[in-house]
This record gives structure tokens, sequence and C-alpha cells, in this order.
């Protein structure tokens, strides 16, 4: 559901792009528009990298800003590549393996936490992150693993 702040700006004829169920949607006081499903982004996993559906309700509405229509603002997005590293799936059989290299443990646990949140509980057997504290261009050595699982 779209918040209140949301109603208020779209109201005193503001735009808009939200996340409505699977549809990233572009809201205006005369009409809601579906741009494409969420799940046709490469870059958001189906959805699951969540950080990457929020650059994408970001990029389409600087798209349509600079004056593109929903159709080029959907291709783009629809063609737009995976980025290598970030909750990256990089093989299906026998069991899915994503990789993510995001640095900061706050981020780790943000990523960790939406792929729990996304996955069904029951095909998970762990969630488990590595990653390395980086000040300025050295490393500062291994952050403890952050896991989830049952």
């Amino acid at each position: 559901s779209t918040s209140a702040r949301v109603r208020r700006h779209v109201a005193a004829g503001g735009t808009a792009f939200v996340l409505d169920g699977d549809d990233l949607v572009e809201l205006t006081s005369r009409e809601r528009r579906a741009i494409l499903p969420v799940s046709r982004i490469p870059a958001t996993i189906a959805g699951l990298a969540r950080h990457n559906v929020a650059n994408a309700l970001a990029a389409a509405a600087v798209a349509a800003v600079a004056g593109m229509t929903a159709g080029e603002i959907a291709e783009g997005l629809g063609s737009a590549p995976q980025i290598t590293g970030r909750l990256e799936v990089v093989c299906r059989e026998p069991f899915t393996v994503l990789i993510d290299f995001a640095p900061p443990p706050d981020a780790l646990r943000r990523v960790l936490a939406d792929a729990a949140r996304a996955l069904d509980p029951d095909e998970v057997a762990e969630l488990t992150a590595l990653a390395e504290r980086v000040r300025g261009d050295r490393a500062g050595g291994p952050v403890p693993p952050q896991t989830s699982g049952p």
C-alpha cells in the first residue's frame, strides 16, 4: 500500500514511482501506470535484491524526468544486466548459490535479511556471508561471518 506521504504528494500534482506488489508503478493524480514487474528486472533477482528494487525506482523516476516513456523505461530496466558480485546467482543446481560482495558488515546483514525473507525456509539450508573490512584502499582484516539458517 502507498504511504500517506506519497498519496499527499500525488494528490498535490506530483508524480511518484512505487512498488505495488511485484509491479514498479508510476502514480500521478490522473493515473496509475504499471511500468513492469520487478521480477523482470535482472538486477533485482526477482525482487530479492531490495537495494536494487530501490535503485530501479530511482532510475525510473530520473528517466521519466529526462523525458523517457514508460515503454523506454521498462526496456531499459528489463535489459540492464545483473551487476557482477551483487547478489549474483552463480548456479541453480543442485542448489542455488548467490554471491554478494557487500563489503560493509551492515550491508551484509541487510542482504542476508532480505534473502532470508524472500527464500522458502523449507529450501534454505544456510545463508553465510564473509567480508573484508576496508579502510581507504587497504584491507583491514576479515569480518566475522554473518550467518542465518535453521
